[in-house]
């Protein structure tokens, strides 16, 4: 997805083609197909198991839903009131409200998990509801359950493939934290110190992830983007550096191995269920893939 551009793109076997929304210059909230669909701020995207895509739009304050037909994408609304932000429970598309919505996950049962860096929550849709998990509206750091967790800009979600439990980048709180279905917990991370550091729990310095995604081996994978680097993370919490400087003073562009690598504000990231990922770029408005085998 392209966020200022407002567009989904698609890329394979290195072209790129716009699959969805107009042109940087049109923004908005129109269901359609292809180019006649209007998209606002589109920010992240999941696909599920038959090939349906899932936008979080964080202009429109909606989930959008993409369907392919003959080679064209459609995009319909899927939750949430366009252009209506607010963190409101209810019916997906009469009620349910949205605020900022940013991260997306599925679980294999057709769950719809959604992070709001508006209100700091943790939103489920399941069934035709929208319903509020963790996190209350006002934000900070708290460990605990439902409504009396606390987050500050969560960003990137993904589904654990071994418990099904939801992880996250919690941004603003410099750590990644995962939800069970009833408590809120840290995996790794602590308030920023301005040092990195690898290590288990609490002893790994995070400085701003951003995005998440779990690789080959149930291992998770994310991106610091201050740090401009990619990181793992297992299921006991030990933070292993990969590629990227990991330094917020070293930025730029190099392709290469190990420390070598330069990313500049690397955002958002996927795989390809195995040891490639591959990751947007921001700051050189690039997509950058990584062979992780050699990890």
């Amino acid at each position: 997805v392209e966020r200022n551009g407002h567009r989904v793109r698609r890329l394979k076997d290195g072209y790129v083609t716009t699959v969805a929304g107009s042109s940087a210059s049109q923004s908005g909230w129109k269901d359609g197909e292809g180019a006649v669909a209007l998209l606002s701020q589109p920010v992240r995207i999941v696909r599920d198991k038959v090939g349906v895509l899932y936008v979080t739009e964080a202009g429109s304050a909606i989930v959008r839903q993409l369907t392919e037909s003959n080679g064209v994408l459609a995009a319909k609304r899927f939750a949430g009131t366009a252009n209506v932000p607010d963190s409101v429970d209810g019916a997906k598309l009469a009620k349910g409200l949205f605020y900022s919505p940013y991260g997306i996950a599925l679980k294999g049962d057709g769950t719809v998990y959604v992070s709001q860096v508006g209100h700091h929550l943790l939103r489920q849709i399941a069934d035709t509801k929208i319903t509020t998990l963790a996190g209350d509206k006002i934000g900070g750091y708290l460990d605990s359950t439902g409504p009396a967790s606390k987050f500050k800009r969560p960003t990137g979600l993904a589904v654990s493939p071994v418990d099904g439990s939801v992880w996250m980048t919690d941004q603003h709180n410099y750590r990644i934290r995962r939800f069970n279905g009833s408590t809120v917990q840290t995996v790794a991370g602590h308030t920023f110190d301005g040092k990195y550091s690898d290590g288990k729990g609490s002893a790994a310095g995070l400085y701003w992830p951003s995005d998440i995604e779990f690789i080959y081996k149930g291992l998770a994978a994310f991106v610091d983007e201050k740090l401009h680097c990619l990181r793992t993370v297992t299921a006991d919490g030990v933070v292993k550096y990969i590629v990227g400087a990991c330094d917020d003073s070293k930025y730029g562009f190099q392709d290469g191995t190990g420390s070598t690598v330069k990313f500049y504000e690397p955002s958002g990231l996927g795989s390809d269920g195995g040891t490639v990922i591959y990751i947007a770029d921001r700051g050189n408005a690039l997509i950058r893939k990584v062979h992780c085998a050699a990890y």
